[in-house]
C-alpha cells in the first residue's frame, strides 16, 4: 500500500497528536521540530545548564510522548500536556537531587549574562538581581515552578492551571499573591 506525504506544517499540534496515536511517524517527527529547542531550553535552565542531563531530558520526554500518546485526550490542548510530562519528569529525575544546588548554579550562570557593561549599573543590577534570586530560592518549589513557568516559560493561566491540575483562578490568585510577596520583600530596591 503506498501512503502519501502530507504536509504536516499546516497541521495543529492537537491534530498531530491524533495522528501520533495512530503511530504515523511523520507527525511525531514534525512535534519533535516544533517542540524540541523550547524543550531542551526548559531542561537547561532547570538543570543548572547541565548539557547531558538536558539531552537525556529532552529525549526521555520525547520517548513518553510517544509511548504514552494512547493516554493523550484528544480534547485536550497538547502544550499543557508536553509541559506536565515534562515537569513531571524533571520531578522524578529531581527526587534524590539538591534541588536548591542546581537552582543556585543556574542563578550564577544567569546573573553573568545579565549585568551590563557600565559598573555603576552593573553593581546596581547584580545587587538587585542577587536579592530577587535569594527571594525566589526561598519560595517553596512550588512557587518557584510557578513563577518559572509565568514567567520564564511564558505560559499562559490556562497552561499552567492545566499542568497544576487546579482552576484558572487558583493560578491567578497564587501568582497575585507570590507577586506581592516578592514586592514587599524586594521594597528596598525600588
Amino acid at each position: 500500500m503506498m501512503t502519501f506525504w502530507r504536509p504536516y506544517k499546516s497541521v495543529s499540534d492537537e491534530e498531530l497528536m491524533r495522528l501520533v496515536q495512530c503511530r504515523e511517524e511523520k507527525a511525531f517527527d514534525e512535534l519533535w521540530q516544533r517542540y524540541m529547542p523550547a524543550m531542551q531550553n526548559f531542561f537547561f535552565r532547570r538543570t543548572g545548564g547541565d548539557v547531558y542531563m538536558t539531552e537525556d531530558l529532552t529525549q526521555d520526554l520525547f520517548m513518553q510522548l510517544w509511548n504514552a500518546s494512547a493516554q493523550y485526550q484528544t480534547a485536550q490542548k497538547f502544550r499543557p500536556w508536553l509541559f506536565t510530562i515534562a515537569f513531571n519528569l524533571l520531578r522524578n529525575t529531581y527526587r534524590d537531587i539538591d534541588y536548591q544546588a542546581i537552582y543556585a548554579t543556574e542563578v550564577l550562570v544567569t546573573t553573568e549574562e545579565a549585568l551590563e557593561e557600565n559598573t555603576t549599573l552593573q553593581i546596581d543590577n547584580q545587587t538587585l538581581f542577587e536579592a530577587l534570586t535569594n527571594e525566589i530560592s526561598q519560595l517553596s518549589e512550588p512557587e518557584q515552578l510557578l513563577f518559572d513557568l509565568r514567567f520564564t516559560d511564558e505560559l499562559s493561566i490556562k497552561e499552567i492551571a492545566a499542568i497544576f491540575s487546579i482552576p484558572d483562578g487558583t493560578v491567578k490568585s497564587r501568582l497575585h499573591t507570590l507577586i506581592l510577596k516578592l514586592r514587599k520583600k524586594l521594597e528596598d530596591y525600588a
